[in-house]
């Protein structure tokens, strides 16, 4: 029962990673894709776009991408009562997240 359960536990680290580098896989792909949709005019809020690599924690795996440091970049994201709301990152989301599954999958061949 021991080497079952020694295995189990083998199997099962081997897919949290690779769901942890296929999540990492699927936010590099986003960057770029925001930072394009990024208007000139704020080329501080367009270096400011970046994924942080996910992490693991029991069986949750946590990944992240977006803008860091510019305050003002989720005026730019969501808009205002001035500004109509360019929703970069929910676009970039958008257009990646069909390739989740299958960037896993790449990460799980040998």
């Amino acid at each position: 029962m021991m080497a079952y359960e020694s295995h189990s536990d083998e199997a099962r680290q081997k897919l949290l990673n690779a769901i942890r580098r296929g999540v990492d896989r699927t936010h590099a792909q986003a960057v770029p894709i925001a930072k394009d949709l990024t208007p000139v005019v704020t080329g501080t809020a367009q270096g400011s776009i970046r994924f942080e690599p996910a992490t693991i924690k029991g069986e949750v795996i946590t990944g992240e991408f977006g803008s860091y440091g510019v305050d003002y970049f989720i005026y730019l994201e969501k808009g205002t009562i001035y500004r109509a709301a360019i929703r970069m990152l929910e676009r970039a989301r958008e257009a990646v997240m069909p390739n989740l599954m299958d960037n896993i999958r790449r990460e799980m061949e040998p």
